[in-house]
């Protein structure tokens, strides 16, 4: 073999060798249980949370459980509507007021299979009454879901609102987790810092103060085409605060008593 000869197979070894590298080689870890309960907390809470990607707010919670009396009042902030639902004994009735005239339409389309009690155009408000046996607490778990991307690292103990809390830290790194519905269940964390603080006792989470970038991808080249080519990656910040204990929860003036 000439050494011309010999040249072109060493480079096309390498070649080969980095394209496995960039799309055979799979870097991510099987993902480990976030370190806290994701239920939603026994008794009484009040509760405010948020998400926000590349500094721009997506949702914003705000929630009070009165469990002696059976009530909660969970408001929903979204960038052109606001739900607020209160509900007692298995009925909710929810408040939506949009802010564009389009997001008005919408949500009058998808009220259609609810009970319209109230409608005011000029104010673009409509409240819908609704038969509901489990309190509306689905938005707290979508956004603990998303705040279980990183993996998180103990690093000690500390008080938090007079409570002995354990104290996570935010990991980056490559994870695999099967939350996805495309299937696609790799994904790497980057930049990831920010805390934890889970109740020692109940491992309820109390606070969380999470900031993170996110890229989907099976290998490496994957993230560098996703990230770099196709712009898919988003800086993800996540605020919690869940305070235990009793709260106030009454019927809103715009909550009818009945569905009469």
């Amino acid at each position: 073999m000439n050494r011309r000869r010999t040249v072109a197979v060493v480079v096309l070894a390498i070649a080969v060798a980095l394209l496995y590298g960039l799309f055979g080689y799979h870097p991510a870890a099987a993902g480990t249980d976030a370190p806290f309960d994701d239920a939603e907390p026994d008794g009484s809470y009040s509760s405010n949370m948020s998400l926000s990607t590349n500094g721009n707010q997506f949702v914003a919670y705000d929630i009070s459980n009165d469990e002696p009396d059976g009530e909660m009042l969970l408001t929903a902030e979204f960038e052109d509507v606001t739900y607020t639902t209160y509900w007692h004994e298995n009925r909710s009735v929810t408040r939506s007021v949009a802010s564009t005239a389009t997001q008005y339409e919408q949500l009058l389309e998808l009220s259609a299979d609810e009970r319209l009690v109230r409608q005011n155009n000029e104010t673009m408000t409509a409240v819908v009454v609704d038969t509901d046996e489990e309190s509306p607490g689905g938005g707290r778990s979508l956004l603990l879901t998303v705040l279980e991307y990183p993996e998180y690292e103990r690093t000690g103990t500390t008080t938090y609102e007079g409570r002995k809390v354990a104290v996570y830290a935010a990991q980056s790194g490559w994870y695999n987790t099967a939350n996805f519905e495309s299937g696609r269940t790799a994904y790497n964390v980057e930049l990831a810092s920010g805390v934890l603080y889970v109740d020692a006792e109940t491992d309820q989470l109390l606070y969380a103060n999470v900031t993170f970038r996110f890229v989907r991808a099976e290998t490496v080249g994957e993230y560098l085409l996703n990230k770099h080519l196709r712009g898919e990656s988003a800086t993800t910040s996540i605020d919690v605060a869940v305070d235990p204990g009793p709260t106030n929860v009454t019927r809103p003036e715009w909550a009818p008593e009945s569905d009469d």
